[in-house]
């Protein structure tokens, strides 16, 4: 995490943004040296930002089961996020699955039934239909 810790300790946070662009804020403390300095690594934050969404997808992946199908359609959404909004992110993705897995009677439509409702949260962030 050494780019991001060096942007961090001059006041920075960097946020994933579409594709392969990071956003820096607060824009009033770039300077053109710090500009330079983003620009050559570039492609050092954008790993760290991005291995930052991982270890949330892990700690969801260690409390419901995922299938490749959902860990790629969370990790769409997780990265345009920012880290706190990630980690509610997660949150509330284990809390949907739990909770419909639980109300599920039948036994062997648990996980099917958690899933769905746990990337139904997903899929209305997605579209602007929900907030998290």
């Amino acid at each position: 995490m050494a780019a991001l810790d060096y942007l961090k300790q001059h006041g920075l946070h960097v946020e994933p943004f579409s594709g392969d662009k990071i956003v820096v804020r607060p824009s009033e403390r770039l300077n053109d040296e710090l500009r330079a300095w983003i620009k050559a690594h570039k492609a050092e934050l954008l790993a760290e930002v991005r291995a930052d969404s991982t270890d949330w997808l892990s700690w969801i992946a260690d409390r419901c089961p995922m299938v490749p199908e959902d860990r790629s359609h969370v990790a769409r959404l997780m990265l345009t996020l920012h880290p706190r909004m990630q980690q509610r992110l997660a949150e509330r993705y284990v809390e949907a699955w739990r909770s419909a897995a639980d109300d599920e009677p039948t036994y062997h439509r648990r996980d099917n039934a958690g899933r769905r409702a746990a990337n139904l949260i997903i899929t209305k962030l997605m579209k602007g239909d929900d907030y998290v």
